[in-house]
């Protein structure tokens, strides 16, 4: 499947059931840091989002993702795991 843009409430919850964190904004700046606790080792590079945009486009999703070492099978199927959105069903006949 192709990535497609998300809302960006949904990709803030992902991020936090993985357990990374918000460290706010830089200064001065529109964009939102997002990374593990500073307790353990962190991603090869964070993740940084625009949160007052209603989606994050495909692009950073999947930049987002390489960062996080995870590709989009596994992100689709760890959404549903994870109680973030409903499994997509066959409809009964």
């Amino acid at each position: 499947m192709a990535f497609k843009p998300i809302p960006a409430a949904l990709f803030i919850r992902y991020l936090k059931a993985k357990g990374l964190v918000g460290y706010g904004r830089r200064s001065g700046t529109s964009h939102e840091v997002w990374d593990y606790p500073r307790d353990r080792p962190g991603l090869p590079r964070p993740i940084v989002i625009r949160p007052e945009y209603a989606e994050i486009p495909a692009r950073h999703v999947q930049t987002s993702l390489l960062a996080l070492g995870i590709d989009h099978k596994t992100f689709e199927r760890e959404l549903v795991e994870l109680g973030i959105v409903k499994q997509k069903g066959r409809k009964k006949k």
